[in-house]
């Protein structure tokens, strides 16, 4: 006679989850569960809507089957799979009081669940609470490369980790930062953060993708990511932000902690506050959603379609630098009546609209200091740098120190003229509406500047002395650098000489073994002959063989 559903659950080492449906026996629960439901939820419905159907759910580590059971009341088909048999009679027990839901349940572990799923098997994949203790049995490298290939074969995971800092056993074969263990997803964003009963940690909750970005109640497949946002960047944030290109829209994941976290985080909210409130006057693309947890935040906005000012320069195509110029001026005019400024106006900090128009992104880059983030500091000082890449079609590399051209001396006319009139007045009383005025000025009066100072000459000669020294600085770098890179690749090298000289070694090692081996045979075969010839059978013998020789002789004639 089978047991009863009550029965199976007190014979459970421990009523990890609540008892789906029975709140009568789940007052012993060990963790709270609705909480992470809600979010799970969110995941679930954006997903399904993003394909127009019910899910398709594998529930790694199901426990007692609260999220499987959950999410197939929601329409989803789910498989919950555990290691614990006990766990499992009551997870069927469950499946069986509700007949009218797509859910089945078996024993197994999850490293052969995880290395047998094929492309397409499973849509969603939840995994509880449940990699530390795969992590602790077969090391961070291996738990890397099933779940990079259950990031390939799944449309989306989601999956509360355990920290390196919990007092527990298992604790030391965590990895550092535990997204390690996700390097093989591009998209992974915190859903929060949940308290258990081992200690006062709390877990992250992830939803991770490689194919969607996933912010509350939507999904959005997205064309390409990286980790950079501009061909420039060279490790700017040392990997702490990932940009995400869809149709339709552009998404950001910024993380809160390491060395960049706090400019992250202070960024992120600049971003957020000036996306939600835009000043008059400046055109930004809408927001569509956001999130912010402890660790990173989410914005997700409207694509502006159209192309970095500086692949414009790069690939050297004409365009009017004068008008965009103007664009510009009138969009940092905007901020600066509402008192802010865009502290890195830069090439890649501009978008040419398909359009023809030129918009400012980047908006974490806007605050209320007029600074620029780095040399000359001044931020119109910093701005004329911008002007002399716009006319020259030239974007130096920003390593170290921006190009130095901050003089007006080898700017073509009008321009020339424009900030020779603004170098008449204090840099201390500049404002952007008085370049802009002057920039109008100078179109308008359409004269060139044609006296030169003997002190213009001298700083514009200083400037390209400083420019040249900048340049050859640069070109030491990339020796210096090609010279690592050939003394890498020599150590590389190296060590594969040494690895096959070990290889040749162990292979003589095997070799004069086998001469050993073969010596001691034949020394075996020569002492057996030796006494052979001293036993008294060979003596008696002796005769017989003399005239077997005889005969032999004889027959041979």
């Amino acid at each position: 006679m089978s047991q009863s559903l009550p029965q199976l659950v007190s014979d459970l080492p421990e009523i990890y989850q609540a008892i789906f449906g029975h709140p009568d026996i789940s007052q012993e629960t060990s963790r709270a569960c609705i909480d992470r439901l809600d979010k799970i939820a969110e995941v679930h419905d954006a997903l399904s809507t993003r394909l127009g159907r019910p899910l398709r759910i594998l529930d790694m580590g199901c426990a007692q089957g609260f999220f499987s059971l959950s999410l197939a009341a929601r329409g989803a088909e789910v498989h919950g799979v555990d290691f614990l048999d006990k766990n499992i009679l009551v997870c069927q027990a469950l499946a069986l009081e509700n007949p009218d839901l797509k859910v089945t349940f078996g024993v197994g572990r999850l490293e052969d669940v995880v290395a047998a799923l094929e492309p397409g098997q499973y849509d969603l994949v939840l995994g509880l609470s449940v990699l530390h203790h795969v992590v602790h049995e077969h090391g961070v490298a291996q738990v890397q490369q099933w779940l990079s290939h259950l990031a390939e074969v799944s449309k989306a995971t989601v999956l509360e980790l355990a920290l390196k800092t919990e007092p527990l056993y298992w604790g030391p074969s965590q990895p550092e930062d535990h997204l390690e263990l996700l390097q093989g997803y591009a998209f992974i964003n915190e859903l929060g953060l949940f308290g258990t009963h081992l200690s006062g940690i709390e877990r992250p909750l992830l939803v991770a993708s490689n194919l969607y970005w996933l912010s509350g109640t939507e999904a959005q497949p997205f064309e390409r990511w990286s980790t950079e946002a501009h061909s420039l960047a060279k490790g700017t944030h040392q990997g702490s932000r990932r940009y995400f290109w869809a149709e339709n829209t552009f998404a950001k994941v910024v993380r809160f902690n390491g060395e960049r976290g706090a400019f992250n985080r202070s960024e992120f909210d600049r971003e957020l506050a000036l996306l939600s409130n835009p000043p008059v006057g400046l055109s930004t693309p809408k927001l569509l959603s956001h999130s912010q947890g402890a660790n990173e935040g989410l914005l997700v906005m409207e694509r502006l379609q159209g192309r970095l000012l500086l692949e414009f320069i790069q690939e050297g195509r004409v365009f009017n630098s004068q008008t965009l110029l103007i664009e510009v001026l009138q969009q940092l005019v905007a901020l600066e009546a509402a008192g802010l400024y865009h502290h890195d106006v830069r090439t890649w900090n501009l978008m040419v609209l398909d359009s023809g128009e030129i918009r400012l992104i980047d908006y974490g880059s806007i605050g209320f200091e007029a600074k620029d983030c780095v040399w000359p500091h001044n931020i119109f000082l910093a701005f004329m740098i911008f002007v002399h890449e716009l006319t020259s079609g030239r974007v130096d590399d920003p390593s170290s120190l921006r190009a130095v051209s901050i003089s007006p001396f080898n700017l073509p006319e009008p321009l020339r003229s424009w900030l020779v009139s603004l170098w008449q007045k204090p840099v201390s009383d500049w404002t952007f509406k008085m370049m802009l005025d002057a920039l109008f000025q100078a179109q308008a009066d359409d004269t060139s500047t044609a006296a030169v100072f003997a002190a213009d000459l001298c700083g514009q000669a200083l400037e390209q002395v400083v420019q040249a020294q900048k340049l050859h600085i640069a070109y030491l770098e990339e020796r210096i650098n090609a010279g690592n890179n050939y003394w890498l690749q020599s150590d590389d090298k190296i060590r594969r000489l040494e690895e096959w000289s070990v290889q040749l070694t162990e292979r003589l090692h095997h070799l004069a073994d086998g001469l050993h081996q073969s010596d001691l045979r034949v020394q075996q075969k020569e002492n057996e002959l030796a006494g052979l010839y001293m036993s008294s059978s060979w003596r008696v013998t002796s005769a017989l063989r003399w005239a077997s020789r005889k005969v032999g002789q004889w027959r041979g004639k």
